[in-house]
């Protein structure tokens, strides 16, 4: 009996001692586990943190660039503002009278003495002749027709609500001058190669030249007069079928894709 009470003493012990490794490994393993959710508990939140900066991050790179599409835009309308008010302001220099501008006044009074002689050259001798400082705009225009009439032999004529008023003026608008060149080029330039010529007058601003073709004649190019009628700020359009040719000159461009009022 003492022997089984013995027994039964080292079978305790051995449990005790068991049980007390157990609890100390279970403590230990419970530290480490403690530990380990408070290193993800750290790394959630540092993570959570970098989401939040790259999301902070990604909304100022958006309002940056933004504030850099609006910038072009601003850039862009400035651009276009500053085109359109310096062709603002090259119209308005062109529509002065030639009298404020003395190289523009030399040149007018060239081309007056010029259309005078050649108005006498074409008329003839029993035709008025005309006075070199009174010729105006339609009156360059008018010995065009002339010329072209009685020395090319094309039928040439205006129809009728010719002249405008502006170009019945001796000291004329400076942009009426270019628009009565570029009319007298486009009819000494068309002569040959048409059997007539008509001058309308379409509306304010607007001239219209219409030219019956000769067939088989090949017209000339008329690409150096809308090159400057585009550098004083007017248009040229031109035109053409086989039966005629419309050359219109317009004071003002018209916006593209936009038809020129009636």
């Amino acid at each position: 009996m003492l022997l089984g009470l013995l027994l039964l003493a080292c079978l305790a012990l051995a449990a005790g001692v068991a049980a007390a490794a157990g609890w100390r490994r279970s403590g230990r393993l419970g530290g480490e586990l403690a530990a380990a959710t408070d290193r993800a508990e750290h790394e959630a939140e540092a993570r959570r943190r970098l989401e939040d900066q790259l999301v902070a991050l990604r909304g100022e790179r958006d309002q940056a660039l933004e504030r850099v599409r609006v910038a072009e835009r601003a850039a862009r309308t400035a651009q276009e503002q500053a085109a359109e008010v310096s062709a603002a302001w090259q119209r308005a220099e062109a529509r002065a009278g030639v009298g404020g501008d003395r190289l523009l006044l030399g040149l007018w009074r060239l081309e007056q003495a010029r259309s005078a002689r050649e108005w006498a050259e074409a008329a003839g001798p029993v035709a008025r002749p005309l006075d070199p400082v009174s010729v105006t705009p339609a009156q360059v225009i008018e010995t065009a027709l002339a010329s072209v009439r009685e020395l090319v032999g094309t039928p040439s004529h205006w129809v009728p609500g010719w002249p405008p008023p502006e170009f019945d003026r001796a000291e004329p608008p400076g942009i009426t001058v270019v628009l009565a060149r570029l009319v007298e080029e486009a009819v000494r330039s068309l002569a040959k190669a048409t059997e007539e010529l008509r001058l309308e007058v379409p509306g304010p601003g607007r001239l219209l030249l219409v030219a019956q073709r000769t067939p088989g004649a090949e017209l000339p190019s008329l690409e150096v007069l809308r090159a400057a009628a585009e550098a004083v700020g007017t248009q040229l359009v031109l035109e053409e079928d086989r039966s005629e040719v419309r050359v219109e000159l317009l004071e003002a461009p018209v916006a593209s894709g936009a038809p020129a009022e009636p």
